[in-house]
């Protein structure tokens, strides 16, 4: 049983209605609580959504559920920084904007759940080789990522403004690479055919995942002074996850007899996950990147890989890993899911729209010469925003109802 899956749910709940207050707030710009404690508020969550999904999922799939004390600290673990930004703590951190001090239940919770899944390793590993190297990633880089990022803490780093930068992006896309590739790992071991590698495919894999773990946080080093070669080793090696779940679920959707509802879940995050990739390798352009560099362009990017490949993943898992045979999409759940496919393409669209007009406007000016034009924008977000949250919690509520969960046809289970 997933007990962080619930977890998962009330945070993502959270994230959606502070995103909709803090999109009200900028195009009407009458922000009911500080903006510093909605963004906080809204990131934490959005990570505790994420983080708890995963390795809930990664700790099933290894055959190590997670245990309710597990479960305990990780409540505490949120509930600490939301209590410390409310109460006008905050780090001046871009992402872990509160005090550094509350982060250690958040990272005792973390920490254990990676060790968790460490240890089921090997059993997930004789039936799914493949996904066990990529959960096993995740699970040693999004520690080390969460711990990273504390790092300005010391002062040979924080006190040099260009290693903080650098090592406060690394921990950052060190812990995105984390849970990408154990929610890409659990989504595989679902649909991919169970069966042993040989040695040298073996050796192989570990080549890999070692050289993935060592180059995972290439994702924001573009304009870097490290070689160019190095950075396009980086660049391939940090999709490992992402193809492998592209080429199996591409070869189980040729073999299935019908669509399913795992099958609809799954198609969506293939799509999303082409964007993710996609504008990723896009924003890596020198010229495209001076253009949307720390505008709402980037937010997109992050929306529709958070919310179109993570959160539906979360949800495909949920339904993956239960023992309720699987039902047959009908045409309602289709429907459904196209609206949600509509609705966060154009929640994403505002964004990058947005983001371009920033990006056009600021070469010229300052703030004043892009700010009306990018809330005129921006006032559609809303609209999108609320019909976004209420599919993603239709589809939140199919996965947690009793009997909901599927088990995907052919594969093996650990």
């Amino acid at each position: 049983m997933n007990r962080l899956f619930p977890v998962a749910v009330g945070c993502l709940a959270a994230t959606m209605l502070i995103g909709l207050i803090t999109a009200l707030a900028t195009v009407l710009e009458a922000p009911p609580v500080d903006f510093r404690i909605l963004n906080s508020s809204h990131t934490l969550l959005a990570l505790g959504f994420v983080i708890a999904g995963a390795l809930g999922a990664a700790q099933v799939a290894v055959g190590r559920p997670p245990p309710r004390l597990q479960v305990v600290l990780f409540l505490i673990g949120i509930a600490a920084p939301l209590l410390a930004t409310a109460a006008g703590g905050f780090s001046g951190r871009e992402y872990l904007s509160w005090p550094p001090l509350v982060s250690a239940p958040l990272f005792a919770a973390i920490a254990w759940a990676s060790v968790n899944v460490l240890i089921g390793l090997a059993r997930l590993g004789r039936a799914h080789p493949e996904s066990a190297w990529v959960v096993g990633i995740g699970a040693v880089v999004l520690p080390l990522g969460f711990a990273e990022a504390h790092l300005y803490l010391v002062p040979a780093i924080g006190l040099d403004i260009g290693k903080d930068m650098a090592v406060q992006w690394q921990g950052i896309d060190t812990m995105i690479g984390g849970w990408n590739a154990m929610l890409y790992g659990v989504a595989a071991m679902l649909i991919a055919p169970a069966g042993k590698l040989s040695r040298a495919f073996r050796n192989l894999l570990f080549l890999v995942a070692a050289t993935g773990l060592l180059l995972t946080f290439s994702h924001h080093h573009y304009p870097s002074p490290q070689a160019t070669w190095l950075k396009h080793v980086a660049f391939l090696t940090s999709l490992l996850a992402a193809v492998a779940f592209l080429h199996h679920f591409r070869a189980w959707r040729r073999a299935a007899p019908a669509d399913t509802r795992l099958t609809v879940l799954l198609g969506i995050a293939e799509r999303w996950t082409i964007f993710a990739v996609g504008t990723g390798f896009l924003m890596a352009l020198p010229p495209l990147n001076v253009l949307v560099h720390g505008t709402y362009a980037v937010v997109g990017h992050a929306m529709g890989s958070m919310i179109g490949v993570n959160a539906i993943l979360i949800f495909a898992i949920a339904r993956g890993q239960g023992d309720a045979p699987e039902a047959a999409a009908d045409a309602a759940f289709r429907r459904w899911s196209r609206l949600f496919d509509w609705s966060l393409a154009g929640f994403v669209a505002v964004l990058v729209a947005a983001g371009l007009v920033e990006g056009v406007l600021r070469t010229d000016g300052g703030y004043w010469a892009y700010i009306g034009a990018v809330r005129s924008v921006m006032s559609l977000l809303p609209v999108f925003g609320l019909a976004l949250a209420g599919l993603v919690g239709w589809i939140a509520i199919d996965c947690l109802r009793p009997g909901s969960g599927a088990r995907a046809a052919g594969p093996a289970r650990p």
